[in-house]
C-alpha cells in the first residue's frame, strides 16, 4: 500500500521525465565509459541502457514515464527492504543480545535506578572557558 501511494504522488511532467533520462542515462554512460576503460566485457550492457535513456529523455520524455515509473517502484520498494528488514535484523541481531548481556551483567546504561539520594543531578564535565563557546562554527 505505502508504495502504491508515493507512486501516485510521482511527478511525470515531461520536465521531469526529461531529468530522469538525462540523469539515469548518463549515470549508465559514465559506468559504460568507466568498464570499458577498464577493459571489462560487459560496457556495452551500460551504453545501450544509457544512450536510449538520454537519447529518449531529450527528444521524447514523455516515453520514460513507465520506465520513470518502474524505476521510482524498485527504488521504493528497495527503501522498504532497507529501512524495515535490515534495521529489524540488526535490532534483533545486535542491539537485543547487547541489552540482553548488559543485562544480565548489571550494567545500567542511563542510570534509571533509584538510590535514594536527595537529588539525582550531576554537574556537567567542564570542557574549556566561555570563550570557546563562542564562534562555534
Amino acid at each position: 500500500m505505502l508504495i502504491r501511494e508515493e507512486l501516485m504522488r510521482l511527478k511525470t511532467a515531461p520536465r521531469d521525465l526529461r531529468k530522469f533520462g538525462c540523469r539515469v542515462g548518463g549515470v549508465f554512460l559514465l559506468l559504460g565509459l568507466w568498464f570499458a576503460l577498464r577493459n571489462k566485457p560487459w560496457h556495452a550492457w551500460f551504453w545501450i541502457p544509457g544512450a536510449a535513456l538520454v537519447g529518449l529523455g531529450a527528444v521524447a520524455p514523455k516515453t520514460l514515464k513507465h520506465v520513470y515509473i518502474a524505476w521510482m517502484a524498485s527504488a521504493f520498494l528497495l527503501g522498504f527492504v532497507v529501512s524495515n528488514v535490515l534495521l529489524t535484523i540488526f535490532f534483533y541481531l545486535v542491539l537485543t543480545p547487547v541489552g540482553l548481556f548488559a543485562r544480565l551483567i548489571g550494567k545500567d546504561f542511563l542510570e534509571r535506578k533509584w538510590t535514594g539520594a536527595s537529588s539525582y543531578w550531576r554537574p556537567a564535565a567542564r570542557r574549556g572557558e566561555p570563550a570557546d563557546l563562542e564562534r562555534q562554527f
